[in-house]
């Protein structure tokens, strides 16, 4: 025995245990002794307690090390409220760091290999590292979860994740945080309207209406005037992806995987209609690709392009993408949503001469620095940013 619960806290029976891993799709072994050892510290810390007064005094130098390791355990990282659901999450990272990590212990003390041959220090440093890069997955949003699903990479495996789908989530972090062209839902003006029900009185346009000897008549026959604000449409934005063969690398790649996962993440999230098309010497139109909804985003999170194209030529890109915006069509769509606004995405390598494109556009720069690009960029008041 290494610890022992709050007094204020019921351990779960064996069957609560297993119900809980069933619950987060867990399927591997565990061992139930280090589960309540967990819980049993995280008890303590619900109650404002030092985790320390959970431990069992011992001797042996296993059990110091799990109680080690659980003193070093930052719980706030931890998925979850309960002692339990803490516990449970914390054994879905140990497996992911090691195989036999989660060996079913077969009693009461059995040793667990990794505490064995690990020290606590090393391995609660492991599982930080491990609690980063599930706070990245949940900041990313739901594109990055479902572009995690799509490519079959474990929910709880966190360590079965690629060293590229981990920079790729770096990546979007960045752009999450202060990189990205922000794309929000267009406010019209408010205006004054009768109102059509009754839970629109806490926007009176008149207050002092509230005073009046015909208030409770009015707000009874639903003739009070109250402020409405109208929502537009979404933003329209225009993706338009350098598919030349210098983009395959690396590096390049993952940044263009963030950018075309923060971008859809914006159509998820019910701010904008994505247009997507390549270009070369000139945009694809006839593959131009388009997300309206959540549902057309999520089929569009294994799409890449193939990167095997030639010289490229932005300003002639451009200057047709602004085309088919101010006739309407891209292709065989419709161009919906408001405010339309072109991201070009390339590296760069490119000449560009004294052209001022009609619709605001946005660069991404993915390599080298592009004098006349920025140019062209700031002279539609968009935003120039250099990523590599």
């Amino acid at each position: 025995m290494r610890t022992q619960p709050h007094p204020l806290y019921i351990p779960s029976d064996r069957r609560g245990v297993q119900q809980r891993f069933k619950e987060i799709g867990f399927k591997g072994a565990y061992s139930h002794d280090l589960v309540h050892d967990i819980a049993n510290g995280f008890s303590y810390i619900m109650q404002g307690e030092p985790i320390e007064n959970s431990f069992v005094e011992t001797d042996e130098p296993y059990h110091q090390n799990i109680q080690n390791f659980i003193a070093g355990i930052d719980y706030s990282k931890l998925s979850g409220k309960s002692p339990l659901e803490k516990a449970s999450a914390a054994i879905a990272l140990l497996s992911g760091d090691d195989e036999d990590a989660t060996e079913e212990g077969g009693g009461e003390g059995s040793p667990i290999p990794i505490f064995s041959n690990n020290s606590a220090k090393e391995l609660n440093k492991k599982m930080e590292k491990m609690q980063e890069d599930v706070e990245q997955i949940r900041e990313a949003g739901e594109a990055a979860q479902h572009y995690l699903k799509a490519n079959k990479c474990p929910e709880v495996k966190v360590a079965s994740l690629s060293k590229g789908d981990v920079r790729v989530l770096e990546y979007l972090a960045v752009l999450n945080s202060k990189g990205s062209i922000k794309s929000q839902k267009i406010l019209a003006t408010t205006k004054n309207i009768q109102m059509d029900e009754y839970g629109q009185i806490g926007r009176l346009a008149n207050f002092s209406a509230m005073g009046m000897p015909t208030f409770n008549y009015k707000f009874a026959t639903k003739q009070l005037i109250v402020k409405k604000n109208k929502v537009a449409n979404k933003q329209s934005l225009f993706l338009l992806i350098d598919d030349s063969g210098s983009m395959d690398e690396r590096k390049k790649v993952s940044w263009l995987r963030a950018l075309l996962l923060n971008r859809l993440q914006a159509v998820i999230d019910g701010k904008a209609v994505l247009f997507i098309t390549t270009f070369i010497g000139d945009i694809d139109e006839s593959n131009t690709l388009k997300a309206s909804t959540k549902e057309e985003a999520l089929a569009l999170l294994k799409w890449f392009p193939c990167l095997e194209g030639g010289n490229t030529n932005v300003e002639r890109a451009v200057k047709n993408a602004c085309k088919c915006i101010n006739k309407g069509f891209i292709g065989n769509h419709k161009i919906t949503g408001e405010n339309p606004q072109i991201v070009v995405i390339n590296d760069g390598e490119d000449e560009i001469g004294d052209f001022k494109p009609s619709i605001i556009t946005h660069g991404f720069i993915l390599g080298q620095d592009n004098e006349g690009m920025q140019r062209m960029i700031e002279s539609s008041k968009g935003e120039y940013k250099r990523l590599l």
